[in-house]
Order: structure tokens, then sequence, then C-alpha cells
């Protein structure tokens, strides 16, 4: 919904930050989801985070 009122209104968003966005590719990574909702302090976020990246 976000992007379809993105695109018809464009002069009114600046930017659409989508956390698993459906429909974009490959399936929702769960072990990304499950560890940024169950992270308590910044640094459990670390090993959540190197999952964003692929070498």
């Amino acid at each position: 919904m976000a992007l379809n009122l993105a695109l018809k209104y464009p002069e009114l968003v600046n930017a659409v930050v989508t956390i698993c966005g459906a429909g974009y590719g490959s399936a929702v990574n769960r072990d990304y989801v499950d560890g940024y909702l169950a992270a308590a302090r910044r640094k459990d976020l670390q090993p959540v985070a190197e999952l964003l990246f692929a070498d």
C-alpha cells in the first residue's frame, strides 16, 4: 500500500522504507525478523545486521 501511494502521489513522498516488504523477490528471512524483534540491546543487533550483507 505504501508503494502504491508513493507512486500515485510522488510529490507528497520523500522516501519509502520497507522491512520485509512482500513481492520484491526472495522469501522473508525469518531469522532476521525474529532476531530484530528479540533484540533488547544494540549489541544484540550485530549478528542480525550481518544477515543484511553478503560477501
